[in-house]
């Protein structure tokens, strides 16, 4: 056989097999999409994450050197009457801390670290910043901002997100078929996660105003074939 043949011979074997894949799925009786829909949102509540984290001697005194300034953020949002269900305490860490120099190894004392995380009104981070600041706290972590459970607009998205994987599934329709009823429907990924801001700054009266965040639903759909 000469190459001219063996290359026709090749292209034909390829496209009976491209026909037999495609035929496969026609025959599978379904076809399978992903939607989405996606709205910007105001944000309600935000998140503050905070730790601690004091170096002492002693294991003892560092963990109560934390304790002292854990507490003094606890009296402060309980005393602006912050619900507890609102309140996480995080991770407690204690540990020897070393230096080492030339190969040798120096003993600088021990570090212990709390974690807290509070829940607040878009509207008191500013003021919540600060007073954490001013408790002794170490680290403060970006706010992430956060929408109250909203059925109805999660209701919608799907919805929205429904329709667009059907708009999809039907401009990939096989030759001369139509869709049937919807099979199945998953939801890919969690839809209550904080959601970053798209902006953050201060407006007239000094307090930080977030922007808007992405309330997203994403959906694969498998639909009949008809």
């Amino acid at each position: 056989m000469n190459g001219i043949s063996k290359h026709r011979s090749v292209g034909k074997c390829l496209l009976i097999l491209l026909v037999g894949l495609y035929g496969a799925s026609a025959w599978a009786g379904f076809i399978q999409v992903q939607g989405e829909a996606r709205r910007l949102v105001q944000p309600e509540q935000a998140r503050l994450s905070v730790s601690v984290t004091k170096l002492a001697e002693q294991p003892e005194q560092a963990m109560s050197q934390v304790d002292d300034v854990i507490n003094k953020v606890l009296r402060r949002l309980e005393g602006a009457q912050i619900p507890p269900q609102q309140i996480s305490a995080g991770h407690i860490s204690l540990g020897p801390q070393y230096r080492y120099d030339d190969g040798q190894r120096h003993l600088l004392g021990f570090q212990a670290s709390r974690d807290l995380s509070i829940l607040v009104r878009v509207a008191e981070v500013g003021h919540w910043l600060g007073r954490l600041a001013e408790a002794g706290v170490t680290e403060i972590a970006a706010p992430q901002y956060l929408t109250l459970d909203d059925q109805a607009l999660r209701d919608e998205l799907y919805g929205l997100a429904l329709a667009d994987a059907l708009t999809r599934a039907e401009a990939l329709l096989p030759e001369g078929q139509t869709l049937g009823p919807v099979m199945e429907i998953s939801e890919l990924g969690g839809g209550g996660a904080p959601r970053a801001a798209m902006r953050e700054s201060l407006d007239a009266g000094g307090r930080y105003v977030s922007g808007p965040v992405t309330e997203q639903v994403r959906l694969t759909v498998k639909v009949a074939l008809n």
